[in-house]
């Protein structure tokens, strides 16, 4: 600079004239300040500052500050390139008014910023002369901002990432750098060749830094083992980004998926983050599950899905032994009731069938009828061979009747005694069943052989003035009742749920337990019947059908919602697991673990298409997109820290892991790497991330200089 120097005196100098200090602006924008004469117009003054200005070689600080210097000015150009002319002309007319009025800015020529760039350039070049040599103190202060923004980048995890890295740093670097272009020179060419220049110099530096920092792997490992707290708070931040994008979209927050993995482990069902936090986190579990293929995460995962799977079918069935009921089987419960059935009845059933002379002339009309014949001729074959099987005497004359010479039944002295009676209800028992389909719906002739049963069922109650033989069916029938219930619950599948309603809502209450252990028994068959790796919960509730099968049956709402909250549940545990470990990589997984590369490519895509079509605000916002996006390190002990957290179950109310995901955690919520490891991982992080925006300036800015 040429601070405090005089100007040469205007006449002789027999008497000094009286000197004074003046500011003035220098061809290169600065402000200089000189003494002169007080006589001396503002045209000496402006002549004399600029050949002494233009005489005076750049100090180093002010070199230094040019290069500082360089990446603004090139940002100040972009702009002015991205604005509409008319835009532009307002800014400047404000801003040369402002210069005028105040000297503070200084003013921009009708060529704008690039105009003022090169009148400043050659400026530069004419004071350091021809023969100066490189300008080793202006490219010291590029690499300040260049490199300042290198280091915000971080740590690149593998080459891949250094080099993309590299590029998009290098790339904004040539995007900074001023071009100096002639009105009559393509803006957006000289500026297209900056910024490929800057992005295949970046790219170079950042895949080398990349290739050297796989050296210090074994580094990163020990810090991830001997900090597990930086692990854990960088597992922690990737799985709360995963939620508050689901809680934006309608899903539970950090606070209520704690609050309902601890609801659900409270009552023996292990659910997880995994389970309840959405399509994101259970995303998340898959990416650690598979990359890599042979890791701590993957075993882990592996394991807990495999052993909560194997445990699904017994909690199920304790499920259904709390709100339905069970614990013996269907055969088991029949077989009892039958035993104590033919215990109870068999005193008074023989009284009865010892009864003699039972006769009325509706009985005639009865066995006139020739469905009645035939259920006598049923009920004779029935006696017939349970005598044999049973090893007793069979001699159908002392019930009053006999067989003809073609084997038809006929009634000896017109009176048959109560067994023959009898005899002819069990065939007519024989052909009503026989009319029942799979659901115990009875055809046409079911129901009319039905009520031809019935009504002789009555006629002889009303001819038996003994009573016995409606006593011995009042016995015998409440354990048949009891089987049928059973039965009828055991088939609650094959039935439509308004038919179950109507058919449970007629039960006693002590034969609707014996319904309810029908459909346990059905449930536990379901159970059963699935293969290993099934899903049990859809073999008991497949769809809202067989919900609405189910609901009649329960004691109260609460117990059916209940149920249904137990089997959703053990759909979920499957649904994680299937998504996360089954089979081959489906088109959803192969996106999951590919998208962020596919997401960089179009990044790169977008970002290389808006320089070349001049848009330049658009294109660094897209490279600085592209840097921040660059994804997530690919650490074995943050993938294995990530498995266990969402996989922890129950989430201890007041635990370290509960306080973060609920966010009242007071502790440090970024990584920290200790003191005595500082200074090589600051080493390992300026290498080639660091140095890829000051190459990339270097390179986009050379020849324009």
């Amino acid at each position: 600079m040429a601070n405090g120097n005089d100007i040469a005196p205007a006449a002789a100098p027999e008497q000094t004239e009286e000197k004074i200090v003046r500011r003035v602006r220098t061809p290169g924008g600065t402000i200089m300040t000189v003494r002169v004469p007080k006589s001396a117009t503002n045209e000496q003054i402006q002549q004399f500052a600029a050949q002494q200005y233009m005489a005076t070689p750049p100090s180093a600080a002010e070199r230094f500050g040019r290069g500082i210097e360089t990446p603004v000015m090139g940002g100040a150009e972009l702009l002015e390139r991205s604005l509409p002319s008319s835009v532009n002309e307002r800014l400047r007319a404000i801003n040369n008014y402002i210069a005028q009025k105040t000297g503070i800015f200084e003013e921009i020529p009708a060529g704008g910023v690039s105009q003022l760039q090169r009148q400043r350039e050659e400026v530069y070049q004419q004071r350091r002369g021809p023969g100066a040599g490189i300008d080793w103190m202006r490219g010291a202060g590029e690499l300040v901002p260049m490199v300042a923004g290198g280091a915000v980048a971080g740590i690149p995890a593998t080459v891949g990432e250094a080099l993309a890295g590299g590029a998009v740093a290098g790339g904004i670097g040539g995007l900074l750098q001023p071009t100096y272009a002639e009105p009559d020179e393509d803006f957006a060419e000289k500026k297209g060749e900056q910024v490929m220049g800057g992005i295949v110099g970046g790219g170079v530096v950042g895949g080398l830094g990349g290739v050297a920092s796989r050296a210090v792997t074994g580094l990163g490992r020990y810090l991830a083992r001997e900090y597990p707290d930086n692990v854990l708070t960088q597992a922690v931040q990737a799985i709360l980004k995963r939620i508050e994008r689901e809680r934006k979209a309608g899903g539970p927050s950090g606070l209520d998926i704690i609050k309902t993995i601890n609801a659900a482990s409270a009552k023996g069902r292990p659910l997880t983050m995994a389970d309840v936090g959405g399509e994101e986190l259970q995303a998340l579990l898959g990416y650690v599950y598979r990359k890599p293929e042979e890791s701590a995460s993957r075993a882990i995962t592996k394991r807990f899905l495999e052993t909560r799977d194997k445990g699904a079918a017994e909690r199920l069935r304790q499920q259904v032994l709390q709100f339905i009921g069970g614990g013996q089987s269907s055969f088991a419960t029949i077989q009892g009731l039958q035993h104590a059935r033919s215990e109870a009845a068999r005193p008074i059933w023989e009284q009865a069938m010892a009864v003699q002379g039972v006769w009325s002339p509706r009985l005639q009309e009865f066995f006139s009828n020739p469905i009645v014949r035939q259920g006598l001729q049923h009920g004779f074959a029935i006696e017939r061979d349970e005598a044999l099987a049973e090893g007793r005497a069979f001699n159908p004359t002392t019930w009053g009747v006999d067989l003809d010479a073609e084997g038809n039944i006929l009634l000896r002295q017109g009176v048959p005694n109560m067994r023959a009676l009898h005899m002819a209800k069990v065939g007519l028992d024989k052909m009503v069943e026989e009319q029942r389909d799979i659901t115990g719906r009875l055809s046409r002739d079911g129901v009319r052989f039905e009520k031809l049963r019935d009504a002789y069922r009555t006629a002889i109650d009303e001819a038996d003035r003994s009573g016995l033989y409606k006593q011995a069916r009042a016995v015998w029938a409440g354990p048949s009742a009891s089987i049928d219930a059973v039965k009828a619950g055991k088939a609650l599948f094959l039935k439509v749920p308004d038919e179950i309603r109507f058919e449970f809502g007629k039960l006693e209450p002590g034969n609707a337990e014996f319904y309810r252990l029908g459909v346990a028994d059905a449930i536990t068959e379901r159970l059963q019947k699935v293969g290993i790796s099934a899903d049990e919960a859809k073999a008991i509730v497949k769809n809202d059908w067989v919900r609405e099968q189910l609901r009649p049956i329960f004691r109260k709402d609460s117990d059916f919602n209940e149920f249904m909250d137990a089997v959703t549940d053990e759909m979920r545990m499957y649904g994680t697991k299937q998504a996360t470990t089954a089979g081959s990589a489906t088109a959803q997984r192969i996106a999951e673990d590919t998208s962020g590369d596919i997401s960089r490519m179009q990044q790169v895509g977008g970002m290389a298409k808006s320089f070349a079509e001049g848009r330049w605000i658009t294109g660094l916002t897209e490279l600085l997109k592209l840097k921040r996006d660059l994804g997530m390190m690919a650490n074995p002990k943050l993938n294995e820290q990530i498995a266990k957290v969402l996989l922890q179950t129950p989430i201890a109310p007041g635990s370290e892991l509960e306080r973060r995901l609920s966010g009242t955690f007071t502790g440090p919520t970024s990584p920290r790497i200790s003191s005595y490891l500082a200074t090589p991982a600051a080493a390992l992080g300026f290498t080639g991330q660091v140095l890829s925006p000051a190459v990339g300036a270097a390179i986009g800015g050379e020849g324009m200089q």
